[in-house]
């Protein structure tokens, strides 16, 4: 697996695909969260694509677009989500 791209906005693009994903998951932020309260503060990529795939209900998201995603959340200086 590739490491998570540097820190970026979404593109355009990037944000519509998301927001396919987004009109069809079956589940909320809010839901999700609760599944990862017992880990630690930050998530690394593997954990975030565990994320993406519960909130998502998908197990297509392409790994582009998840790298693409962690390295936008993850802010300038590098921190992890």
């Amino acid at each position: 697996m590739e490491p998570p791209q540097p820190w970026a906005p979404l593109s355009p693009s990037d944000f519509a695909e998301l927001q396919k994903y987004l009109d069809y998951s079956p589940r909320r932020v809010q839901d999700v969260l609760q599944d990862f309260s017992d880990l630690p503060e930050s998530l690394d990529f593997e954990g975030f694509s565990l994320f993406l795939r519960r909130f998502l209900g998908a197990e297509g998201v392409p790994g582009g677009l998840q790298r693409r995603l962690f390295g936008s959340f993850q802010g300038q200086n590098g921190a992890k989500w």
